[in-house]
């Protein structure tokens, strides 16, 4: 369901006529039969005024000598201009982040005036969804423990909102031409007295990068449809992940329960430790290598090759393994290891201990 591109907490009931924006029921203006924002009928109303005065003159050839008529007019024109000034210094004044501040005025809504922000996190936990279109989105710690959250984009101006401890982003659904061959990017640095931490992000298009060496991530859910997602450096309870054309990569993480499901891209697991390690593989090339630990694993193959390279690992180890149609190749030291593999076509190498 599309949110209100004026208050994006409310869902949408109408779009405008116009320019296509989704408005919600407060936002949605009847004119002439047809529903407008409130910038597209401003537009129109002032297309319209000049035609009202021609025919106006037209139709009152004395005005010129109504000097009575002419200075009432004059004078309430002069009132009019005066209260759009006054109001657009108001709202400037309510709603522009100001040169050393953030983009969140009392915890409302507010669309990025500048490349960063900060706001004061309550409390030691804080939640973070992201619903993010054609960006990139960085998690990362911060030197910083005064307990404020950070966030920067780069030619891209999200959606922010930060209430009840859940920081919530999200960016419009088309980017405007003249920034379509640039750069965009959003960080969010999370401050050291942070030491839990949930996530949701959803990626349209666009990298996710998550590294927070100090603090736990209590629960992750990830999706990226088109674009890699990199995971390092952290401690991770529950890790939903799920990448439909990009590729993956957890440089040296440490989870209780991770669930993978990859589509085109490759897949790479590189150090760490893993309690429960479930892989479904799409079309991409799976390889796992120098990791400490995995109590139990459950690999599915595809069409891309799979390689495992365990000689390293402590005791003990669970394993399934359905390979696929690729090439597959799993190499295990001398450690006690119970490994039953399902070989597919692509079965090349199987270097298992004697008591596998």
């Amino acid at each position: 369901m599309e949110h209100c591109f004026y208050h994006p907490e409310r869902d949408a009931v109408a779009v405008c006529s116009k320019c296509g924006k989704p408005l919600c029921k407060e936002c949605a203006i009847e004119y002439k039969g047809k529903i407008y924002c409130k910038d597209c009928l401003a537009e129109i109303k002032k297309k319209e005024e000049p035609a009202k005065s021609e025919k106006f003159e037209k139709t009152s050839p004395q005005k010129e000598e109504n000097t009575g008529t002419n200075t009432a007019r004059i004078v309430i024109t002069a009132i009019i201009i005066s209260a759009i000034i006054i109001g657009g210094i108001i709202m400037l004044a309510l709603f522009a982040k100001p040169k050393s501040g953030g983009g969140i005025i009392n915890n409302n809504v507010n669309i990025f005036s500048e490349n960063e922000f900060s706001v004061s996190s309550a409390g030691t936990s804080v939640d973070i969804r992201a619903d993010i279109s054609k960006a990139d989105i960085k998690i990362v710690r911060s030197d910083e423990t005064n307990g404020r959250i950070t966030v920067t984009g780069t030619n891209i101006r999200p959606h922010v909102t930060y209430l009840n401890n859940t920081l919530e982003i999200t960016t419009p659904s088309e980017i405007p031409p003249r920034e379509k061959h640039k750069n965009r990017e959003i960080t969010v640095k999370v401050p050291g007295k942070v030491t839990r931490i949930f996530t949701h992000i959803e990626s349209s298009v666009g990298n996710v990068y998550i590294s927070l060496p100090s603090g736990n991530i209590e629960n992750a859910n990830i999706l990226t449809k088109v674009g890699d997602t990199v995971i390092e450096n952290s401690n991770i309870d529950t890790l939903y992940l799920t990448d439909v054309t990009g590729d993956i990569e957890l440089n040296n993480v440490s989870i209780t329960n991770c669930k993978i499901k990859n589509g085109t891209g490759d897949c790479e697991i590189n150090g760490g430790s893993f309690k429960k390690l479930s892989i479904k593989q799409g079309t991409g090339d799976c390889n796992i290598s120098a990791v400490k630990s995995i109590w139990e694993l459950s690999y599915n193959g595809g069409t891309g090759d799979f390689t495992m390279d365990l000689s390293q690992i402590l005791p003990p180890m669970n394993a399934t393994i359905q390979t696929g149609m690729g090439e597959t190749e799993i190499k295990v030291g001398e450690s006690p290891a119970r490994i039953t593999v399902t070989a597919g076509m692509g079965l090349n190498d199987s270097s298992l201990p004697t008591t596998g």
